[in-house]
């Protein structure tokens, strides 16, 4: 196809892209299919100057694309831009919307080859004042400029300095109590990186004096633009109230005693410069209510970082408190713990005391609105709160009014029937409150006070578990009985043995012994002093009764109530009857279970435990040869001193007793006989051949034991059948050799020699075996020479023709021949020989001796012996 005219070829196509008429950017229509066209020409390479360059002298060669499908293409020409600044900005106003602070925006579209970014803080090319915080590069997004040309964004900011932000950053704030006269005022500033320094705590605020730097703290800008250049500073100054300002109106009241009005609490609290701080004295008065004085300050961090760093919270409590005498209009607690009698009154009292002014109050002191009742408790109690526990006491007082005597016995009494339930005979148990200085015990007897048929049987002392009333009362209880008496048997039948009855154990009537059984409460019952006067009336109370005394007093549990006991108690006439004879002699004592017969006579006096007798239990001997002894009740309480003759004392002997003992290791009884002879004269022997053997123990000064009796049941000896584990060895059963021949060219010859063996298997595992043991007085002799040991052997041999190894068995002696014969070509003719010695055994024996031991065992020697049968027997 011919060529397009050369009319054709260039056709331009301007486009003016910027204000600036230079900036024009055009296209020519071009014949690829010329040579000079061609995509390899110098002309087409992008950057070439336009061949023109007396009509565009400044533009080059940025785009080719392709026009049409016959080979025409637009070449595309572009000249660089030229002051792009004074048309390329956009203006914006970020510092709180004032127009002198701009900050401006500018595009370019800047040659590749040639662009290098600028440094931060360069001016503004038209606004000096103005910095460059940021600059970033992007495409053109025109496939015309993209292979020459970049587009540049540049921003310049125009920052106010701090003077000009002052007038327009302040935020104002209230804290303190929301008083408009103590604001806080919050700055936020934009200052350079390079020229920032913070300012010291305390600085005034730069338009209001009065007010403090008290915190400052610096901060990234948002603004990712220009937080390279600048950051963000916030600056608090506060205008903080004197302290006789604040304590205008930073106080809480509350009235804590009782609720009366003349009697504050005022809490306070301060903030105040933490330079200079010094607390107060505890006792100092309110600022404004001088009767209230400071019982406890401290200080608390801010939750405010600002204000802590120079100012300090401090909380301030001061107390109104009332005069004891104006407490006691109030705190009074009143109870009734006596049967509720309204006349007699418990009061507590809880006072606060200033701690200079307290003093303990003596105990017995009186009420001051009630004289009859008296202290019996005064403590210091803990308050409730820390802040008063500095300048105040908080004290507790408890005063008593105590019932008489004659008063609580109107209503201190609980009728009960322990006689089996019978009205005759009731029972008053009375619990009484004295105090300490006054309580007495009463004789036993004593009639009660409503009943006089009815009498004492039993007191006891307790003390009280609450402090305040133990430290000036006891609780006496006092139990009084109408007492059956039982010594009809039909009344003792009735009360199956409750009540007293009176015996006359000597046979006459001048020495009576009266037993007396009742039940009473666990926590009623105290043990009787020894030898105390008889309760029961004709008994002892009165002095022209026989005055029968406690001999015996016994305590048991009632198997039918947990908290009942059984109690008995012996009365006796002392001194019993006179003694009939006296014994003065007494032999040496032989141990009991050798006595056949002993013979004694004993004849004794019930006598009281006196100054004849020194210590309980002790023996005394008096000049008539009678021996003074004391005797002890169940409860370890000595009851009754007695005289007992000196006793004669007939003993027929054992002259020997047998008896058997087992030996657990054997399972054998074995005779052990004891013989009683003199102190001294026997020593013993050693163990014989028999295994007898004598020890000799001392019984006393008189008397020795002679204990004969075997060391061991093992002098006989014994077998038993068991299992044990044992290694039996394998048995060579045969070894045959076979030839392998190798055709020697018409003569045959032995190329090697096999051979096969056939053992049995070895055996290791349980065995059957008997083990035989016994003891001898001496070594044991002809049991043999120890254990017998199959001794297996390996047979390996390396021949010319043949070789090999069979493991340990056991075998019988053989020699092995080897011969190359005439006809090897390889060896000349040899003839070899190995001999193998049998072993000790050729065969498992029936059986065999494992081990053979002997020990040194009781004053002979144990020995052992373990026979093991092969595992097929």
């Amino acid at each position: 196809m011919p060529p397009h005219p050369q009319a054709a070829e260039r056709q331009r196509i301007l486009t003016s892209v910027t204000p600036k008429i230079a900036d024009i950017i055009f296209y020519e229509r071009h014949d690829s299919r010329l040579a000079k066209n061609k995509r390899d020409s110098r002309q087409r390479s992008y950057g070439t100057p336009h061949p023109s360059k007396s009509e565009f002298p400044h533009h080059k060669l940025a785009y080719v694309e392709p026009d049409d499908s016959k080979g025409w293409e637009k070449w595309y020409y572009v000249a660089d831009r030229d002051s792009q600044d004074d048309y390329n900005f956009e203006t914006d106003y970020p510092y709180s919307g004032l127009k002198q602070f701009p900050r401006y925006k500018r595009t370019y579209v800047l040659p590749r080859d040639s662009y290098a970014p600028l440094n931060k803080g360069v001016a503004d090319p038209r606004y000096p004042e103005a910095k460059l915080i940021f600059e970033s590069q992007s495409r053109t997004g025109e496939r015309q400029l993209d292979n020459l040309y970049v587009v540049v964004t540049r921003e310049y900011d125009h920052v106010p300095d701090i003077q000009q932000q002052n007038l327009h950053n302040l935020e104002i704030s209230y804290p303190y109590a929301g008083l408009k006269d103590f604001p806080r005022y919050t700055r936020n500033y934009v200052l350079p990186r390079q020229e920032y320094e913070p300012l010291e705590k305390g600085t005034s605020d730069p338009q209001f004096a009065d007010a403090k730097l008290i915190g400052e703290t610096q901060r990234q800008l948002g603004d990712p633009k220009s937080k390279s250049l600048y950051h963000q500073v916030i600056r608090i100054y506060d205008e903080v109230a004197t302290e006789s300002q604040q304590a205008s109106y930073n106080a809480q009241i509350s009235y804590p005693h009782a609720g009366l009005k003349d009697f504050k609490r005022i809490t306070r609290r301060f903030v105040l410069p933490r330079a200079g701080y010094a607390e107060l004295e505890i006792g100092s008065s309110d600022p404004q209510h001088p009767t209230a004085k400071l019982i406890s300050q401290n200080t608390s961090p801010f939750n405010d970082d600002a204000l802590d760093s120079i100012y300090i919270q401090v909380t301030r409590v001061y107390d109104a408190v009332p005069s004891t005498a104006e407490q006691d209009a109030y705190n009074a607690k009143v109870s009734r713990p006596y049967s509720g009698l309204p006349a007699f009154k418990r009061i507590a009292r809880n006072y606060v005391i200033p701690r200079s002014e307290f003093s303990p109050a003596a105990i017995g002191t009186a009420d001051t609105e009630h004289s009859d009742a008296k202290l019996i408790e005064e403590q210091q109690l803990q308050f409730e709160g820390s802040e008063m526990q500095s300048f105040y006491v908080r004290v507790q007082r408890v005063f008593d009014f105590l019932p008489d005597t004659a008063t609580q016995e109107t209503y201190n009494f609980e009728e009960s029937y322990p006689y089996r339930s019978i009205k005759d005979f009731p029972r008053y148990t009375r619990r009484y409150v004295f105090l300490k200085s006054e309580y007495a015990p009463l004789s036993h007897g004593t009639p009660d006070p409503n009943n006089s048929e009815a009498v004492l049987v039993s007191q006891r002392m307790t003390r009280f578990s609450e402090s305040s009333l133990d430290s000036r009362y006891v609780i006496a209880t006092r139990v009084f009985d109408v007492i059956p008496d039982i010594s009809d048997e039909d009344d003792a039948g009735v009360l199956k043995g409750l009540g007293y009855r009176v015996l006359r154990p000597h046979g006459d009537d001048s020495h009576p012994q009266l037993v007396w059984s009742f039940p009473i409460k666990r926590e009623d019952f105290a043990s009787t002093p020894e030898y105390s006067i008889c309760p029961i009336p004709g008994y002892g109370p009165s002095s022209s009764d026989p005055r029968l005394l406690l001999t015996d007093e016994r305590m048991e549990d009632d198997p039918q109530s947990p908290v009942m006991v059984n109690v008995s108690r012996t009365y006796s006439l002392l001194p019993g009857p006179d003694l009939q004879s006296v014994v003065t002699d007494s032999p040496a004592d032989v141990p009991g279970k050798f006595v056949l017969q002993r013979t004694t006579t004993l004849n004794r006096q019930d006598q009281k435990n006196d100054a004849e007798v020194d210590t309980v239990g002790g023996d005394v001997t008096d000049s008539s040869g009678a021996v003074l002894r004391s005797t002890s009740g169940p409860a370890g309480r000595s009851t009754i001193v007695h005289s007992k003759e000196n006793t004669t004392v007939k003993v027929e002997v054992a002259s020997l007793l047998t008896a058997h003992e087992m030996d657990f290791e054997t399972g054998i009884n074995f005779p052990v006989t004891q013989e009683l002879v003199a102190s001294g004269t026997d020593t013993g022997s050693n163990v014989d051949s028999d295994g007898f053997y004598s020890e000799i123990q001392p019984y006393n000064a008189y008397w020795d034991i002679k204990t004969t009796r075997k060391s061991t049941g093992l002098t006989d000896s014994r077998s038993y059948d068991t299992f044990v584990h044992y290694t039996w060895p394998a048995i060579l059963l045969s070894l045959d050799f076979y030839a392998v021949l190798k055709d020697g060219g018409g003569v045959n010859y032995v190329e090697r020699y096999g051979y096969n063996v056939e053992t049995t298997s070895s055996y290791h595992g349980p065995c059957f075996a008997t083990i035989t043991e016994g003891w001898s007085k001496e070594t044991p002799s002809g049991l043999g020479n120890g254990p017998t040991i199959m001794q297996p052997r390996e047979i390996s041999w390396n021949f010319i023709l043949s070789r090999g190894s069979i493991p340990p068995t056991l075998h019988p002696g053989f020699t092995l021949y080897e011969t190359t014969g005439t006809h090897d070509p390889r060896y000349p003719y040899q003839v070899m020989t190995k001999t193998f010695e049998g072993t000790n055994f050729t065969t498992w024996p029936d059986q065999i001796t494992s081990g053979f031991s002997v020990t040194p065992w009781r004053g002979g020697y144990r020995w052992k012996r373990t026979v093991i049968k092969a595992p097929y027997v």
